[in-house]
């Protein structure tokens, strides 16, 4: 992993953010879910940035599974990771299915620290075994399990409306 990504700790002034664009670990949902506006943000004070494409993870308990790819520009606090790409050949997107996924947070939890709130560690993190095929071949499949996702989605809200209309 540590050949395809870097971990970001350019900061940014939480002047500059807004609910929409600060992420921490109470905002990132559960289970790869992705994020929610967050109730506040820290005041006068840099926080670690993060620029749209980039894979954030909440560094605390991992096992929670927080993963979410940025759509966005804005900050974070220090206890989310910010990954980012740094090979030309390589499709965030991609990379992010391959970190959002079990194998990695299972992984990650092998190498965590602490008992209570158990921390990933970055190095670990770095020796992350995974392989990428080409650039075209990451994209299609990158494309292929986003469709995916969108058919999950609209799949849990029919049962949701089903769910609705039966009470």
């Amino acid at each position: 992993l540590g050949e395809v990504v870097e971990f970001c700790n350019e900061r940014i002034s939480t002047s500059e953010l807004s609910i929409n664009n600060y992420v921490s670990t109470e905002n990132l949902l559960q289970d790869f879910q992705g994020v929610l506006p967050a109730n506040s943000i820290p005041a006068d004070t840099n926080v670690i940035s993060y620029k749209e494409g980039d894979i954030l993870i909440s560094n605390i308990r991992p096992y929670l599974r927080k993963v979410w790819k940025a759509d966005n520009r804005g900050g974070c606090s220090t206890d989310v990771l910010v990954l980012r790409t740094k090979k030309s050949n390589c499709n965030s997107s991609f990379i992010n299915y391959q970190i959002a996924n079990d194998r990695f947070i299972t992984y990650v939890m092998s190498g965590a620290k602490g008992v209570k709130m158990p921390r990933g560690d970055k190095k670990q993190m770095e020796k992350y075994s995974l392989s990428y095929p080409s650039f075209e071949e990451q994209d299609k499949i990158a494309h292929l399990l986003a469709l995916s996702e969108q058919r999950i989605a609209l799949q849990n809200g029919l049962i949701e409306d089903l769910k609705n209309i039966k009470n």
